[in-house]
């Protein structure tokens, strides 16, 4: 029998992301005949059945972290039409499936990286090799109502401004802000993680600070209940074209203030 790495037949049915299986395996969640798969690359024979002790809720670890936006800021996005900017493999798009609404297009400047979970609901428009920077909203025949912003290299005001076009009321967004991608050159240390608090704050004060240029304002504020991949802490921010909210100096110290409560979780 032809024998295959474990995290390849974990995620062939597409269910979950070759790197959601090799998560569960390095997690030691994952068995064969009862006995745990040690390593990710472990050769296993291909019509083998690995268990998973506790399945994944959500396609990629995103859907965890919008899961407490929305509860954290008291939202209901059943029957909207959303947009996930930056959708990767669809975790925030799988969790705003899972509280009901009614559309999702998921943008995303790569390409086939959505969980097939994902892809295949009816529900989904994907909008693959789709850069952000260049939404407009002819390109939505139901204009979306909410979004969620999850995007890597680049400054969240850039890809955070069409949306001011592109959304209808209530017009909400939820941005996972990512200080690592807002510090200047030479700001980030070893490995793409801040680990100077004086960075970190001017990186977080400086995105706000051109969320605010681009006329956008922070309705609420709260640190992500899970770092990065790279261990970096990120947070999550609401935000609305044309009102007047939280100012900078507040949000900065809601932020910091939970950071350093120890709430923060790997």
């Amino acid at each position: 029998m032809k024998k295959v790495r474990a995290d390849e037949l974990l995620s062939r049915d597409g269910t979950i992301t070759r790197s959601q299986a090799r998560l569960l395996i390095m997690e030691g969640k994952v068995s064969i005949k009862g006995r745990t798969v040690m390593k990710p690359g472990e050769l296993v024979p291909e019509d083998s059945c690995l268990q998973i002790a506790t399945p994944p809720k959500f396609v990629g670890r995103g859907g965890y972290k919008l899961e407490h936006a929305l509860d954290k800021f008291g939202l209901n996005v059943e029957g909207l039409v959303a947009i996930d900017v930056g959708a990767s493999t669809g975790g925030f798009t799988d969790c705003l499936l899972q509280r009901g609404a009614r559309k999702v297009y998921a943008v995303d400047v790569g390409r086939s990286q959505l969980a097939q979970k994902v892809a295949c609901d009816p529900r989904v428009v994907v909008m693959d090799e789709t850069n952000a920077r260049n939404l407009l909203s002819g390109m939505f025949p139901e204009k979306p109502q909410f979004a969620c912003v999850d995007c890597s290299f680049i400054s969240g005001d850039k890809v955070i401004l069409p949306l001011e076009d592109v959304l209808e009321e209530p017009g909400l967004i939820v941005w996972l802000l990512k200080p690592q991608f807002e510090a200047g050159p030479g700001k980030v240390g070893k490995g793409g993680v801040i680990r100077k608090e004086d960075i970190l704050v001017a990186a977080i004060g400086e995105a706000l600070e051109r969320i605010s240029t681009i006329g956008a304002s922070v309705v609420d504020c709260c640190e992500s209940p899970i770092k990065g991949a790279d261990g970096n802490r990120e947070y999550l921010v609401l935000l609305k074209f044309g009102d007047e909210g939280v100012s900078i100096d507040d949000c900065l110290a809601r932020m910091l203030r939970q950071d350093q409560s120890g709430e923060q979780q790997n």
